[in-house]
């Protein structure tokens, strides 16, 4: 699986899109599944100490679960938090008891010039 590179400014929404393949490209039905999206300042850090963590019905949805398609928010206020610097994400589902990495990347994150929200 190729890393994907997300861009944003500090204090900005992301919002991702994942689609959930098997190893031929066909769709996988995620109805049930367990999604979490964590971001991490260095990869050997634990889990408890990631920085931003997304699960369903906490900025995870599934979208449409039959055809594999899940969305992840992570809201303005959380990269707010984000000192400008270049991060670690993967996103894992876990399905009847198998957890599978199904993207995965760096999270580019620059200063921004507007300080407040319109």
């Amino acid at each position: 699986m190729a890393k994907q590179r997300l861009d944003a400014a500090r204090g900005d929404t992301i919002n991702l899109r994942v689609p959930v393949v098997d190893q031929d490209g066909a769709p996988v039905d995620i109805t049930g599944a367990a999604v979490r999206m964590t971001v991490k300042r260095n990869l050997s850090d634990a889990d408890l100490s990631a920085l931003i963590t997304r699960t369903v019905g906490d900025g995870v949805t599934l979208t449409t679960p039959e055809a594999g398609i899940a969305d992840v928010t992570i809201t303005a206020t959380q990269t707010a938090t984000l000192t400008p610097a270049k991060y670690y994400w993967d996103v894992q589902v876990t399905l009847s008891g198998t957890v599978s990495t199904v993207a995965e990347g760096y999270l580019d994150v620059r200063s921004d010039v507007s300080i407040t929200t319109p």
